[in-house]
């Protein structure tokens, strides 16, 4: 597989600001998860023409145990409503209507999960057939021009069992300093906190912001994350709004969609 994790991408707008959506932790398939709370995204983005979308992975669940992704094994499918296929499937008709307003995709763990036993990777074969970029290996960049005006994301999805929403985030800018913002997935948290690096242009020091993101999920709380006593979370993602005159950028981490 043709590894790329830099992209640029270009935005035209006329609107004072547009919104990226990173879109992640799906898990579209598992009993739990919360298709209606999709849906009023998905009708969101729809209404909003301006808005463009990060898939950050884990958009499927692919049910097979992650011990024995390197041994062979049957699907797992007694936590699934649907099969792998029918997993795919649906998300892809799902993300059709916005192909032009992706903007990329990452793998998740899950997704890894037939990668590591195949290297056949879903997420690729999915942006294919949007004509997407696929970043892999990730963490990956995206210089994303607005306008004239630059961002540059760190993207990635995340690992580990830690429910620490910093916590990733922290290593990722003490590697990455040159991201505006870091958006992770992974532990479905909704999360949003400015950092402070100090960096050198010229002869100058300046402060640099740095926005760290938690990407949400759509899981509500499966049996797995009960019996390990993680901490709750609230369903959805947040939305980071870019400006296209000057470099401002905010995060929007309120349930935007509301609820039913």
């Amino acid at each position: 597989m043709l590894n790329q994790n830099v992209l640029e991408f270009e935005i035209k707008t006329k609107s004072e600001k547009i919104p990226v959506w990173p879109l992640g932790d799906i898990h579209y398939g598992h009993k739990e998860c919360d298709y209606a709370k999709l849906m009023r995204y998905v009708d969101w983005a729809k209404e909003h023409e301006d808005a463009h979308i990060i898939l950050m992975g884990d958009l499927t669940e692919i049910d097979i145990p992650s011990h024995m992704t390197t041994k062979g094994v049957m699907w797992q499918l007694d936590k699934d409503n649907y099969s792998p296929t029918e997993q795919f499937d649906a998300i892809l008709e799902i993300l059709k209507p916005f192909k032009n307003r992706i903007v990329a995709a990452i793998m998740g763990n899950h997704e890894k999960r037939i990668y590591n036993l195949t290297s056949i990777s879903l997420t690729k074969d999915l942006c294919d057939r949007l004509g997407v970029a696929f970043l892999h290996p990730n963490p990956a960049y995206i210089k994303l021009m607005v306008n004239k005006t630059e961002y540059d994301f760190l993207i990635g999805h995340g690992s580990g069992s830690s429910q620490r929403a910093d916590y990733q985030i922290r290593k990722a800018i003490n590697f990455y300093p040159s991201a505006d913002v870091v958006l992770i997935g992974h532990i479905h948290h909704i999360y949003s906190e400015p950092f402070y690096r100090i960096i050198v242009e010229g002869t100058e020091e300046k402060m640099k912001t740095i926005y760290g993101v938690r990407t949400g999920g759509f899981l509500p709380y499966p049996e797995y994350a009960r019996e390990a006593m993680m901490e709750p979370v609230e369903t959805g993602s947040p939305l980071v709004y870019l400006y296209s005159k000057r470099k401002i950028i905010s995060v929007n981490t309120s349930d935007f969609v509301g609820k039913p």
